[in-house]
């Protein structure tokens, strides 16, 4: 009965650490740059809560202020 109990705590907070890796949130101010293998894969604009791959893709925030990409007007 204790393994059980013990089993079912172990796979509980697994989880949980698994459900806080998967997830990011946007302030209003920034960008997120989602990257799996160093290569831009998305990039999310808006606030808001997001979801991605745990332990293959990494976000990069930037904020709203830094400009991007310097592109000239055409």
């Amino acid at each position: 009965m204790k393994n059980k109990k013990f089993l079912l705590l172990v796979i509980l907070i697994l989880a949980v650490f698994l459900g806080v890796s998967a997830t990011y949130s946007l302030k209003e101010n920034e960008y997120g740059i989602r990257l799996q293998f160093n290569k831009i894969v998305a990039i999310d604009e808006s606030s808001g809560l997001y979801f991605k791959i745990p332990f293959i893709q990494n976000v990069r925030k930037v904020p709203k202020s830094i400009q991007l990409y310097d592109i000239r007007p055409s």
